[in-house]
């Protein structure tokens, strides 16, 4: 890839950060609105007007680590004092992705009490911001994602006539949500499609005065089997009874985050609707984790006898096959036969029919498995495979072995790799091939090394920063290129620096270029993908908060498994 498309690719992914803040944003005013629910804001008590920040701290950290953080309570009114109690929850999320408090300690993925706070009532006066200090402190053995809530909970003054027997006590909280990763080699990534459907909006409460009596509301229902939130990102392939492909629709709910445990659904909405007839809908979920889940479910839309649309026929989502391991890392010299085996479980309600295929694997920049049909390339060795058997019947909760078999071609060295693919179908017994048919897919990917000759190199290109302000601050941006003939795994951390000038004496001119004082440093997101020979990543790393007017230095620090560590760093300037 070229400098220019790199530049390119991280304009959208700046892009894509701006439009992250803008999501933050609407999660507040979601909050403030809930204030009635109990679990949300409201930004007038008693006639005073109240704002807070940050609505959220979103972080990565290690076992051990300690991270401070400030909730200020600002009080905007002229008159009046208000009292709040400040204490920590947990964090629940519900199935339209919004997240509820819940009590401390009740849910299985808490940090509440990895958190203390330097008060636990305040009082507020006009004109008055009141900063509440948190320490989250990260203890030893610990991985995966952890979550609580900071809350700031209204001290309402108590009534002093009969009237308050005839009042209503709305209870008015600021919330600020806690979402930490820690890290290990041992966190896992799982998310899988586990319910579709289609539904007339009118039938859906919160759109039903919004769109007309055609339109459709289209819906994926995800589930996070890991145990640290993931970003999904979803979208549907559209096709006619013909499988003729007549759009790709998006799919998304909220911030697309997904917390370990929690269900949520991913919805579209047409505002045309659909014509009468059959259709099939091939979604992928891509969520950072070793493969997208998918899936392609069946369903028929007709008329109903007011002439409105009607559903006929919703489909059924046929969940993926559960293929083990997930990877096979195999090495072998040039001109062998390698061997090895896979154990396919079918955990559908029904007998399904199976397909194996080996086709060519590769990631995107942002390290998804790309799973469009690509050509292959000097990096596959797709067509030196072939699997025993590549097709079956199963029945349900039954196993299948299968083995897979490479062919070696001699004069063959480095590293190559395949996409193993298993797509299971019910069996119909209809005898009609033409029909639209529920379908799951799963699999695993090969990665295959020939001889001993691999070399791991590879290079950053120089970051890009973004302010984009409110409660992600900036946004730095860098691209790891594999220079190599071997993948390669990432470990990622990004530092901020700030450029420090001794102090000036009088009759002194110093001209040299300062100390460098650490401000930040933190470990980088990556997804669980690795990088192929000649292949791209996009590494992104986010600061939240306020920088002070100053020169610093971003540095971004690769482990890929070279002989040295990579690094790259930039000057900027904040004013």
């Amino acid at each position: 890839m070229s400098l220019a498309d790199y530049q390119n690719t991280i304009s959208h992914v700046a892009e894509r950060e701006h439009r992250r803040d803008y999501l933050l944003t609407l999660i507040g005013v979601a909050l403030l609105t809930a204030a009635c629910l109990g679990i949300g804001c409201s930004a007038y008590t008693n006639q005073m007007t109240y704002s807070y920040s940050p609505m959220l701290v979103s972080t990565t950290l290690a076992n051990g680590d300690v991270r401070d953080f400030d909730v200020v309570l600002s009080n905007e009114g002229r008159t009046g004092t208000g009292e709040f109690r400040v204490y920590v929850a947990d964090v629940l999320q519900n199935a339209q992705g919004n997240y509820e408090i819940a009590e401390r300690g009740s849910t299985r993925y808490s940090c509440a009490e990895w958190i203390r706070l330097s008060h636990d009532r305040i009082r507020v006066g006009p004109g008055q911001s009141v900063p509440i200090s948190a320490r989250v402190v990260v203890p030893r053995g610990v991985y995966g994602g952890r979550y609580a809530a900071v809350v700031l909970e209204f001290v309402p003054e108590v009534p002093r006539d009969d009237q308050a027997m005839l009042s209503s006590t709305f209870v008015t909280r600021f919330v600020t949500i806690v979402e930490l990763e820690v890290t290990s080699r041992l966190l896992k990534r799982s998310l899988s499609i586990v319910g579709f459907s289609v539904q007339p909006a009118r039938e859906v409460h919160s759109l039903a005065g919004i769109y007309g009596s055609d339109a459709l509301v289209i819906t994926a229902q995800v589930r996070n089997d890991g145990d640290s939130h993931v970003f999904s990102q979803g979208s549907m392939i559209l096709r006619d009874s013909a499988g003729r492909r007549l759009r790709q629709i998006p799919l998304g709910g909220g911030r697309g985050i997904v917390l370990p445990g929690a269900s949520i659904g991913l919805s579209s909405v047409l505002p045309s609707g659909l014509p009468s007839g059959q259709y099939s809908a091939s979604v992928t979920v891509k969520y950072g984790g070793p493969r997208p889940a998918t899936t392609t479910v069946g369903f028929s839309v007709g008329d109903a006898d007011d002439g409105e649309i009607d559903i006929v026929d919703e489909g059924s989502v046929v969940l993926p096959l559960t293929v083990s391991p997930s990877k096979l890392e195999l090495s072998y010299p040039a001109g062998a036969t390698a061997v090895s085996s896979l154990v396919i479980q079918n955990e559908h309600s029904e007998a399904v029919h199976v397909i194996g295929r080996a086709a060519p694997l590769a990631y995107g920049l942002d390290g998804e498995m790309i799973t469009e049909a690509i050509e292959s390339d000097e990096n596959s060795c797709a067509e030196w495979i072939e699997i025993r058997p590549a097709e079956f019947h199963m029945e349900p909760g039954s196993r299948q072995v299968v083995r897979v078999l490479t062919a070696i071609p001699k004069g063959t060295s480095g590293s190559k790799y395949a996409n193993l693919t298993f797509t299971a179908r019910p069996e119909s017994g209809d005898g009609d091939s033409n029909a639209l048919h529920d379908q799951g897919e799963s699999g695993a990917i090969l990665f295959l090394t020939v001889g001993k000759l691999t070399v791991k190199l590879g290079e950053l290109q120089p970051p890009r920063i973004f302010m984009v302000g409110g409660p992600i601050g900036f946004v730095f941006e860098t691209a790891f290129t594999n220079l190599g003939n071997t993948h390669v795994g990432l470990q990622a951390t990004v530092s901020i620096k700030k450029r420090v000038m001794p102090p000036s004496v009088e009759g002194v001119e110093y001209i040299g270029s300062g100390s460098l004082l650490e401000m930040f440093s933190a470990p980088v997101s990556t997804p669980e993908g690795y990088v192929l020979p000649g292949g791209m990543r996009v590494l992104t790393a986010s600061y939240p908060g306020v920088l002070e007017p100053g020169d610093y230095v971003v540095e971004f620090a690769v482990d890929y498994g070279g002989p040295s560590v990579a690094h790259i760093a930039k000057e900027f300037s904040v004013v």
